[in-house]
């Protein structure tokens, strides 16, 4: 990781391969190209200048053939929660659904001082009247533990109907539960003394098979993604015609999720697309780049839902760089140099500044865990010699999940740990709320660990970043700027089709005319040498 001076930025356009087409007042229809977007240290050193030096010997370590493993030794703090999953009832992980990337474990911060722990129960479950027989049914167990104690505050069990993803984080210690294609909220701290903790409210939302769910960085829009449910099809996720578009819906989320406070999603706007992805948005607005150039560099801007288009660093890449908000002035791209499959985590400001940056290598999609408000962040990466997506059953391949966790506006590394049993969908980990601890899972055992506090200089940093901070949304979110870039695109790549046509089409007609519409009169064959004259002569007539 190196840190960077700031860099002044560029116009602003974008590179998700969004293309518009108007359909009705109230909805707007994007299609999406294929290149499109469908990670304890000791104390910090004093000396920030110090710890910068120590910072750029990273890469010429790599180069050398050294392994970046720095800050990850002996003085690494123990956790000061160890709490064994069999102690709570886990049951353990299929090594069959573990290697398709199944969701069996979440570890999710409640508050600082309490966990919500889920996993897949094992033994019958019961039948419900009306299921679908294509449904992969199984029970849940949820469970509200209290830190650093390790008492279990209150326990449930849900039904649910496949082995997706289930669970996500909603801030303020409220969740949002998916049952098939049905949304529910809870907060069960905040329920905890009325006696029904993990009492749910219904969330409404587009009728149709669940694709994805996305929350904010900043906790307050989910976006929902649905395709329609085609005439006898059973309300199962991924189970629904390809060539169907999704609808992304956006929602603000207001409420506590008590009886008296309900989580409420109101609309925010919708937008339809050939297939789900995830924008780099928050209820503010959104990231979008482009490759103005086609030359790798790629112009970034935030389009607030209420303001003016703020311009942001440049960014050099030869791929479409993945954005992801940090926070409401800082996001991370995850970039290519050369070869698509080396990744380069970026961050930057709102002022922009590129602030530092760092090689990732060979790795899967990133997944993240937040505390805006302290300027940090914790990402796990899971790496894996193997060149297929799905991760093989067997132990031969070696497989690894790293989490990481960062100080965003300094890139200083506060935490480096490595989880196991290795989750593709990397719910075993979370950074709570106010960034001071973290937990993971690792060897049969759930691990909260303390991170330092925040310096004298961090947080002169944050205040100082606030002041870039875009005006707060309200009202509908358009991704009109996105929409209009595409359609840019869209009529630049005609142009050139229509030129090479015009070219190609030229380039016939002058061969035609070198050649000459009335070919030449070609001499008879004949079996007379070069100088003789036939003895009889053909006077037949022609």
């Amino acid at each position: 990781m190196r840190s960077l001076p700031a860099k002044s930025g560029s116009e602003q356009t974008t590179g998700f391969g969004l293309k518009l087409t108007p359909r009705g007042p109230s909805v707007q229809e994007y299609m999406y190209a294929g290149s499109s977007m469908p990670v304890p240290l000791p104390k910090r050193q004093s000396s920030d200048r110090a710890w910068r030096r120590l910072l750029c010997i990273l890469p010429l370590a790599g180069a050398l053939g050294a392994p970046l493993t720095a800050f990850a030794g002996a003085r690494q703090a123990p956790p000061e929660v160890h709490l064994p999953l069999e102690d709570l009832g886990f049951p353990g992980i299929s090594s069959t659904f573990l290697s398709v990337g199944a969701s069996l474990l979440t570890v999710h911060f409640v508050d600082s001082e309490h966990l919500l722990v889920t996993f897949s129960l094992r033994g019958l479950v019961p039948r419900l009247e009306g299921d679908p027989p294509d449904h992969d049914d199984r029970m849940v167990a949820g469970l509200l533990v209290e830190l650093p104690s390790g008492k279990v505050l209150a326990r449930t069990e849900w039904h649910l109907h496949d082995h997706g993803r289930y669970l996500w984080n909603l801030g303020g210690g409220r969740f949002l539960l998916r049952e098939g294609n049905v949304l529910w909220t809870l907060a069960p701290l905040a329920n905890l003394q009325s006696g029904q903790p993990f009492a749910r409210t219904s969330f409404l939302h587009r009728h149709g098979s669940v694709e994805a769910l996305i929350v904010s960085p900043d906790s307050k829009l989910i976006t929902v993604e649905t395709r329609p449910l085609s005439s006898g099809q059973s309300s199962d996720l991924g189970d629904r015609p390809l060539a169907s578009p999704v609808t992304l819906d956006f929602y603000r989320i207001s409420g506590a999720g008590t009886e008296s406070s309900p989580v409420v999603g109101t609309p925010a706007g919708s937008v339809r697309a050939a297939s789900e992805i995830s924008l780099p948005m928050n209820a503010d607005g959104y990231l979008h780049s482009v490759d103005t150039q086609n030359n790798g560099k790629w112009s970034v801007a935030f389009e607030p839902v209420n303001g003016k288009t703020i311009k942001l660093a440049p960014i050099d890449s030869s791929c479409t760089p993945a954005l992801n908000l940090m926070s409401p002035t800082q996001f991370l791209a995850m970039s290519c140099r050369g070869s698509t499959g080396r990744i380069t985590m970026m961050a930057f400001d709102f002022n922009q500044h590129e602030m530092w940056e760092e090689p990732l290598g060979f790795v899967g999609q990133p997944a993240f865990s937040l505390a805006p408000a302290v300027g940090r962040f914790a990402v796990s990466r899971v790496n894996s010699s193997s060149s297929t997506d799905i991760l093989p059953s067997d132990q031969d391949t070696p497989m690894s999940q790293e989490v990481r966790v960062y100080q965003t506006q300094t890139g200083d590394l506060l935490l480096k740990l490595g989880c196991s049993p290795v989750i593709r969908t990397s719910e075993n980990f979370d950074l709570s709320a106010d960034g001071m601890r973290v937990v993971v899972v690792r060897n049969g055992a759930i691990e909260v660990y303390r991170l330092p506090e925040l310096t004298a200089a961090d947080r002169a940093d944050l205040a100082e970043l606030q002041k870039a901070a875009p005006p707060p949304g309200s009202g509908p979110i358009k991704l009109n700027a996105i929409a209009e870039a595409e359609s840019k695109e869209v009529e630049e790549r005609t142009a050139s089709v229509r030129s090479e046509l015009t070219v190609s089409t030229a380039a016939t007609a002058r061969g035609s005319e070198a050649v000459g519409d009335t070919p030449t009169r070609r001499t008879p064959p004949t079996l007379l040498n070069p100088g003789e004259k036939a003895e009889f002569q053909d006077k037949s007539p022609k």
